[in-house]
């Protein structure tokens, strides 16, 4: 019998779609998986501090597809730039965003009903895309001081102690 190797996976920071913005109670027919699959592979993100959304530049019919995903109007210029010899798109919050109803932040949650028992319905509410990448962008850049103040804190109803990690176990 072969002795087991571990290799330790470091998890992308678009983990966060799949385990923190979603609500807790989901029904079994949702996910998140779709955004975190889209947003990892098309390097799309919000820049905290440069105010940007950037993904990967493909062509300018997958620049419209992201605009759909982020709700934003047609006459939000998207800029093309080169990084380290890679093509990507931007949008920059105060180039074209400052004056519309996509302030910072601001975006209407997707409401669902869902079957809370025999005759009985409820809201749920979940984040726009929109918000959910600049939550991204968020725990990302503050994961150290999230896990400092959740230490210090006697009253939370989650307490995390550490970032998540993932092992890979081969048994062969």
């Amino acid at each position: 019998m072969k002795s087991k190797s571990t290799l330790s996976i470091n998890l992308p920071k678009e983990r966060v779609l799949l385990s923190e913005v979603s609500p807790f109670e989901v029904p079994i027919t949702f996910s998140n998986r779709g955004l975190y699959k889209f947003s990892r592979d098309n390097k799309l993100s919000f820049d905290l501090s440069e105010q940007k959304f950037k993904w990967l530049h493909l062509n300018d019919k997958h620049d419209r597809v992201v605009r759909f995903i982020l709700g934003l109007p047609d006459a939000v210029k998207i800029e093309k730039v080169d990084i380290k010899g890679r093509k990507y798109s931007e949008i920059g919050i105060s180039k074209g965003l400052k004056n519309s109803k996509y302030i910072l932040g601001y975006t209407i949650p997707y409401n669902y009903k869902i079957i809370q028992k025999a005759d009985k319905k409820r809201t749920l509410s979940i984040l726009h895309p929109y918000s959910q990448l600049m939550w991204v962008s968020f725990y990302d850049k503050y994961k150290d001081l999230i896990i400092y103040y959740m230490s210090k804190s006697k009253a939370s109803l989650r307490k995390p102690v550490k970032i998540s990690a993932c092992k890979f176990i081969d048994r062969r």
